[in-house]
């Protein structure tokens, strides 16, 4: 639709002639791609008809996406300008064909489409370096998806590399259509020259609001809409009158349209939107199957068959909608959409201007979107993002300095490249990277320290290179996004993949005959085995599976405003119906009728029995830190756990006793903002938070090796080891700048020092009551108590327990507290592999031992057998210990295993252990008993 120039055009062309660096941030559909390419390619066209012979060598532009799908959207594009031109165009990642890869290598495209960890690979192999030695030009799309995470820090360090080995500085360019701190954005694409110089990039800025028209939709529900035949669908669908009336409004925007592109802000969403549908159009006497025909759906855990299917079912006008998630947010063509359905509040403002904006996906085009709020709380949220989309006022951009993780990636992988590298001049190269700039040569050298000392790379003498482990450790974490394991879905009646499950769902849902719900279809479990779910349908609606950590959180900017309008402010600037704003309106008054409303500068503390709910508009991470600040106090104050939740405007509280409102806000008041840094890094260092991204980090640092079960692995011990280390600060800092905002925590506990903000107590109310459906994580006292040790002690020896023979089956009960080690081999044969058995079960062990003698064993059995030896082995080898480990709760021989390869200096050491084995125990066991 592009017959003249756009704004982008007009600005970039220029530049981009004349070989400037630069940084392109204008709205979707404004010809950004052909703003750069074209100018890149004329230049490239120009140095060869000049007689420049190296335009025919290597690969002279490198264009790096964030996504393979952005990479075949690209591919098409670009080639059909180069086969105009005469210029070869290619594209790698990992779909790329093995025989492409091999041409590619003996004769490079003059440009390769690509993402940032292919590029990691083709540093590599030495025919890739010739030809990327040629680079002239690296465009880096969709910019904004990089800067802000581990990847781009890669890529920064990658484009440095690149540097060294072209032996020029090469032209930089980037494409977004949302960044809100372009000066950050600026300094990370193009770092700094040898000589400590920041290279100049232009910035170029084209109104980012274009031509947008979004409104706030919170649908109502009256008296005539709770009618018989509405509360039957109600019932069918499993939600409440409010949740049928979304999706029949949201339906019904679909069906005014030629081609909606329905946004959801996770996989869980999609799914539950989806299953709905089909019990709908089911509930109204049609087919279900026709649900899909109309509206499908598209995340990034379904296979890339059934997306690419949906995608293509889209464009060509089968489908009128396509039920989506951040997988279609940004650049990848899908055709002419004509509208937008946002499903509750997107959360920030770049998200949803980047979704309106793939609507009329044309220059100088209205584009035209929904949001869709379910609650009260919702619809506040989303007048605020939608009033700051059309204002343009976008959410800063931050960067994580000094990434350690990063750091070490880069080493270890350099030395696949390189075998052998100076550490100063390696450490100068890395410090070119902005979010380098300020990295110490004291820190860079413990980073190399502790990777010689897990031996993945050799480190002496001021120089550092590979070792045999270096190439499995790059294999492993060729990219920086964290590897959690997925499990395969497929369907028993054809075989057919259709899907992932995370493994979080897996460990805590999955077994026979559970059922849950994939691309909108209920499933049931018929087998499970170490990578795959095997499934057959079902007609009753399951689980949704979660998906864990893809929902965005609140802004502080956003929750602040919400609180704004909670104070008073006038809501004719906002851009919803006058039912929508009547709805938020007396929900404000139902909460002014008794209790006091919570805003921007005033906090309230609510408390009943043992439940607190903090009401606080400090968006999703300020409210993190302040929670887990309570929690650690009160858990450390009452030696018991805390159950902790928050969300952008609350905090709640599970105490272990009743405590006063009063109680709460004295705590609040009391937090100290100079020593909230220092004191929050001590309160990590007993969360789960922390236990999770030391499991991952310790990867990156190759002391754990990819495909790990992080159940099976001693963080507790790993804790304990790296203490006081490198990596231990960078597992904090990581879960601080991810999860936590300490700064603007401080600015919120200054706030209530001087008066500006101000605390105050109050019953139970309903803004206070709205969020509680959700569930609850524990946060445990440092240490269980000399008595609840002393007790579990006690129970344990009191447990009766079957000592049997593995060898003869001789067997023999016995009080736990009266086993010893001398008396553990077999009475009968003198067989020291005697298992250790639970009363329960111990029969079914005796048949299984004597049968093995005698038959064959089916594949269950040979597996209850392999357990009974592992259990032998552990007696064998721990001997009291052993037998005391197997007789807790919960804890099997893979756990007792896990327990046992430690060392405990006293008995005390060893029943902490053993308890918190069973308080997991205690926590996960509805999930699968």
């Amino acid at each position: 639709g592009i017959t003249k120039p756009t704004e982008a055009q007009l600005a970039a062309v220029p530049r981009v002639l004349a070989e400037e660096h630069l940084l392109l941030i204008a709205p979707t559909g404004m010809g950004k791609t052909e703003a750069v390419t074209l100018p890149l390619l004329d230049n490239l066209l120009r140095r060869i008809i000049e007689g420049d012979a190296e335009g025919h060598k290597g690969f002279q532009l490198l264009y790096i996406t964030p996504l393979r799908a952005l990479n075949r959207d690209m591919l098409r594009r670009i080639q059909e300008m180069g086969r105009v031109l005469g210029i070869t165009v290619g594209v790698r990642h990992s779909d790329t064909t093995q025989a492409e890869r091999n041409k590619q290598s003996r004769k490079p495209p003059q440009v390769l489409i690509t993402t940032p960890e292919t590029l990691q690979i083709m540093f590599t192999g030495k025919l890739l370096r010739q030809g990327l030695s040629r680079v002239r030009v690296v465009v880096i799309d969709e910019v904004h998806e990089l800067a802000t995470d581990e990847r781009g820090a890669q890529l920064s360090v990658a484009l440095e590399r690149l540097v060294d080995l072209t032996g020029r500085e090469f032209q930089r360019v980037a494409l977004s259509a949302t960044v809100g701190s372009p000066e950050r954005v600026r300094r990370f694409m193009g770092g700094r020259d040898a000589k400590g110089r920041d290279r100049p990039v232009a910035v170029e800025v084209v109104d980012v609001r274009k031509l947008l028209e979004i409104d706030v939709l919170s649908p109502q529900v009256d008296d005539a809409f709770r009618n018989a035949e509405n509360r039957d669908i109600r019932d069918r669908l499993r939600t409440d009158y409010k949740g049928l009336k979304s999706i029949l409004d949201s339906r019904d925007l679909v069906r005014e349209h030629e081609a909606t592109l329905w946004f959801v802000n996770t996989r869980d969403t999609a799914e539950i939107l989806a299953s709905r549908l089909m019990l709908l159009v089911e509930a109204e006497g049609g087919d279900p199957e026709e649900a899909g025909q109309e509206i499908g759906i598209h995340h990034g855990s379904l296979s890339r068959d059934v997306r690419i299917s949906m995608e293509e079912d889209f464009k060509s006008g089968h489908l009128r909608g396509l039920i989506c998630t951040s997988s279609l947010e940004l650049g990848i063509d899908v055709g002419l959409a004509d509208f937008v359905i946002q499903y509750n509040s997107p959360r920030t403002t770049s998200r949803l201007m980047q979704r309106v904006g793939r609507a009329s996906h044309r220059a100088y085009e209205t584009s035209k979107g929904t949001v869709v709020a379910t609650n009260p709380d919702d619809a506040a949220e989303a007048m605020a993002v939608v009033r700051r989309s059309l204002e343009g006022e976008l959410e800063e951009t931050w960067l994580r300095m000094r990434p350690l993780s990063v750091l070490a990636n880069q080493l270890v992988s350099s030395t696949l490249e390189q075998r052998e590298w100076d550490a100063r001049a390696f450490f100068d190269m890395v410090r070119r990277a902005y979010v380098f700039w300020d990295l110490s040569w004291e820190e860079f050298q413990e980073v190399l320290s502790l990777l010689a000392e897990v031996r993945v790379i050799w480190y002496e003498e001021g120089r550092f290179g590979t070792r045999r482990a270096s190439r499995r450790y790059f294999q492993d974490n060729l990219s920086m996004i964290p590897d959690e394991k997925s499990f395969a879905v497929v369907d028993i009646a054809s075989r057919r993949f259709i899907g992932t499950l995370d493994e979080a769902f897996v460990a805590n849902y999955a077994e026979p005959s559970a059922k849950f719900i994939v691309k909108g279809v209920p499933w049931i479990i018929v087998d499970l085995d170490e990578d795959s779910i095997v499934v057959e349908r079902s007609s009753d609606l399951g689980a949704i599976p979660s998906w864990v950590g893809e929902d965005l959180p609140v802004p502080f900017e956003v929750a602040q405003e919400v609180g704004r309008m909670r104070g008073g402010a006038d809501l004719v600037p906002y851009s919803a119906d006058e039912a929508t704003k009547k709805e938020f309106r007396d929900y404000l008054a139902k909460q002014m009728k008794a209790f006091p409303v919570p805003s921007d500068r005033l906090i309230t503390v609510e408390s009943e029995d043992s439940t607190v709910i903090i009401n606080a508009c400090f968006g999703s991470r300020v409210n993190e830190t302040i929670g887990r600040a309570l929690a650690s106090l009160t858990s450390a104050r009452f030696g018991a756990s805390v159950g902790i939740r928050t969300d952008a405007y609350r905090i709640f509280l599970e105490m272990p006793r009743r405590v006063g409102p009063q109680a709460v806000v004295e705590m609040i008041q009391a937090l100290d903002p100079a020593s909230l840094p220092e004191f929050m890094r001590l309160v990590l260092r007993r969360s789960p938070l922390l236990r999770w991204q030391l499991f991952h980090v310790a990867r990156k640092f190759g002391i754990i090796e990819r495909g790990a079960d992080h159940r099976h692995v001693g963080l507790g011990r790993l804790l304990s080891t790296f203490e006081g280390t490198v990596l231990m600060r960078e597992v904090v800092d990581k879960v601080l700048f991810e999860k936590m905002d300490v700064e603007r925590t401080q600015w919120v506990m200054d706030g209530i020092k001087d008066g500006t903000i101000d605390v105050v107590t109050s019953g139970l109310s309903p803004i206070g009551l709205l969020g509680q459906q959700t569930v609850r994580e524990l946060v445990a006292p440092d240490r269980a108590s000399e008595a609840i040790l002393t007790a579990m002690g006690q129970r344990l020896e009191d447990e009766q327990v079957v000592l049997a023979c593995t060898s003869c089956g001789a067997h023999r009960k016995k009080r736990v507290g009266d086993v010893t080690d001398e008396e553990l081999p077999c009475e009968h044969c003198g067989s020291v592999l005697v298992a250790a058995l639970h009363p329960r079960s111990a029969e079914e062990d005796l048949k299984l031992l004597t049968k093995r003698k005698k038959e064959d064993l089916s594949k269950e059995e040979r597996g209850r057998l392999k357990r009974l030896l592992t259990n032998a082995n552990l007696v064998w080898g721990h001997g009291r210990r052993a037998v005391m480990a197997l007789s807790s709760r919960g804890v099997g021989p893979a756990k007792a295993s896990k327990v046992l390869a430690m060392r405990y200096p006293t008995d005390e050491t060893f029943l902490r252990a053993l308890l918190a084995e069973e308080v997991l125990y205690a926590r996960t066991k509805r999930f699968w008993d």
